[in-house]
């Protein structure tokens, strides 16, 4: 139980960093235009620039949420469910990151595990409950979907912008 939780929160940077690649997404109309802004910055990507300087995971979803919302540059992402589920997924998760980083744990003599997590709105601690391994394991496995689901995204858009210069090219050589 010790390994995985060591490994849960080892790998948790790296799924703020694959968010970091998420936001960049959100903050591009397309991924001609984040190579050239990344040009420009010099690999300090302006996703990076602003995610990190956010706080909470909660401010960070509520800027990703409001950019697939809102921003012009997003009108054909809003409309695949797949941006809103990573949204959700990151929240999801970061909810049991913190209940598992700033819970309070128990290990009985047999081995058993239990969590107590805070329940903020009471001031106080909810009830212990067991911790199979099974429910970490779970948690890494979803980790490792969200991050293969980010990278399917930023491929797709990688592959549009191409199949775009594509269809541009065939108009200027005409």
């Amino acid at each position: 139980m010790q390994a995985l939780f060591g490994e849960l929160i080892g790998d948790w940077v790296h799924i703020e960093e694959a968010m970091i690649d998420f936001l960049d997404l959100l903050l591009y109309p397309d991924a001609d235009a984040k190579l050239e802004i990344n040009k420009k910055s010099r690999g300090f990507s302006p996703g990076q620039q602003i995610f990190r300087p956010l706080g909470s995971n909660g401010a960070r979803v509520k800027v990703m949420s409001a950019l697939l919302r809102f921003f012009p540059g997003n009108d054909r992402r809003k409309n695949d469910p797949s941006y809103e589920a990573v949204i959700s997924e990151f929240q999801s998760l970061t909810n049991l990151r913190n209940d598992y980083l700033h819970g309070l744990w128990w290990t009985k003599a047999n081995g058993a595990v239990y969590l107590q997590t805070e329940n903020v709105e009471i001031s106080i601690f909810n009830r212990k409950r067991p911790i199979p391994k099974k429910d970490f394991e779970i948690f890494l496995k979803r980790c490792s979907a969200l991050r293969r689901t980010i990278d399917a995204l930023e491929l797709k858009e990688y592959r549009a912008s191409d199949e775009r210069r594509a269809e541009l090219a065939k108009f200027r050589h005409r």
